[in-house]
């Protein structure tokens, strides 16, 4: 109790604009919850299957159909759903509940992994920003799973960073079982993340085990696979039983959704849907639009935002490029080199998709024009000193 304390003794000042910016977060995403309810197909399905199930039938092994295809996601998100309703009673909004929850606790999760890289000022301002986005609001409002991923991705980045800084000795098994959470409901909540994640963390390890030419580090890799593989234990089991039958479909269904195989036309285009989504993310200036029709909606006064957002992902992704090779902070070093892993390698997994994606498929890398914005902040502040303070609040107001 005493440590608790003295903790919010020092910390006093943060804590409490911390507090305000998740009120803020709460209030934007609570009000007129009900009413304002998005439902679709998709939902009237999961709602379907969920009544089901509090009527005694059992709740599916696997989860809804990944995009298009016939390839069935993880059951994870029908587990948090039944869950909520079985709490809250059986109906659309109750539903709804985790994607509301889990978007709230982002908010103070950004914070904390913010800070891994960011003052805590610059931290408070950019987590500021992201708990009265437009897109993160409105993504929290109703029940999908994609929607529950801006909470478990960084769950599972932030342990992975303390994983590889070498936190306390006492805790540091803690991280090993916190990221095998963020691991093993995240591949169950988009198709994308199912490869993006494991492919981030084998390389993300193999880096630490060449870096420090020591294999010690296998074991809390070890802790990581048994959780991840007990949060998807019924996938598993439907595998055994169906002789593999859902992972069949999965590659069934990379054959359908490959389409045209012009990879230069389809980097454009998700270079131009992830411009966008940088942009929309934190000015709320853009739409979920397919990636193929991001510059193409018309108007001059939109053709010259095309030009700021350009300038701004750009810019960002080369100071992000260069802090990364300039930085001698080792932990410094380890948030900036996990992020563009993670950015290039979901990058790469999207183009063979590019032409029926939308922006909103970038919620996995929602955290990126966040750190972005951070990193020009800094730069402003690094070579105006006084008046990059402020040019920095204006750009920020």
């Amino acid at each position: 109790m005493e440590n608790c304390k003295e903790l919010f003794k020092k910390n006093k000042r943060t804590i409490i604009i911390l507090a305000i910016i998740i009120l803020i977060g709460i209030f934007l995403r609570t009000y007129n919850f009900h009413d304002w309810l998005r439902f679709g197909h998709d939902q009237a399905r999961d709602q379907w299957i969920i009544s089901k199930a509090l009527e005694g039938k059992n709740l599916p092994l696997l989860g809804p159909n990944a995009g298009t295809t016939a390839y069935q996601l993880g059951p994870i998100y029908y587990y948090f759903s039944y869950a909520s309703e079985l709490l809250f009673g059986n109906k659309p909004d109750a539903m709804a509940y985790p994607s509301l929850f889990f978007s709230i606790l982002s908010i103070p999760l950004l914070f904390f992994f913010l800070r891994e890289f960011f003052t805590k000022n610059l931290s408070l301002a950019l987590t500021s920003i992201a708990s009265i986005s437009y897109f993160l609001v409105i993504n929290s409002r109703f029940s999908s799973n994609p929607n529950l991923i801006t909470f478990f991705i960084l769950l599972y980045l932030y342990s992975l960073l303390k994983i590889f800084s070498n936190s306390e000795e006492k805790y540091k098994y803690i991280w090993g079982v916190l990221a095998g959470i963020g691991i093993g409901v995240g591949i169950q909540l988009h198709t994308t993340l199912l490869t993006a994640i494991p492919l981030t963390t084998f390389f993300a390890f193999v880096y630490v085990i060449f870096k420090s030419k020591s294999f010690k580090i296998w074991k809390m890799l070890l802790t990581i696979i048994l959780i991840v593989l007990f949060v998807n234990t019924s996938q598993i089991y439907h595998e055994i039983k169906s002789s593999g039958g859902n992972t069949k479909l999965f590659f069934k269904g990379l054959e359908k959704t490959s389409g045209e195989k012009n990879y230069g036309k389809n980097i454009f285009l998700i270079s131009a849907c992830q411009i966008e989504a940088n942009t929309y993310m934190i000015s709320s200036i853009g739409d979920d639009i397919r990636c193929r029709d991001v510059f193409h909606q018309g108007g001059k006064l939109y053709y010259f935002g095309s030009i700021v957002m350009i300038f701004f992902s750009v810019i960002g992704y080369f100071l992000l490029g260069k802090k990364l090779w300039q930085e001698k902070d080792q932990k410094k070093k380890n948030f900036l080199g996990i992020i563009l892993l993670f950015n290039t390698i979901s990058f790469v997994l999207l183009v063979p998709i590019a032409k029926i994606i939308y922006v909103g498929y970038f919620i996995n890398l929602f955290f990126v024009p966040f750190i972005l914005l951070g990193i020009f902040f800094e730069e402003f502040q690094k070579k105006y000193k006084t008046i990059g303070k402020f040019l920095a609040l204006a750009i920020l107001t």
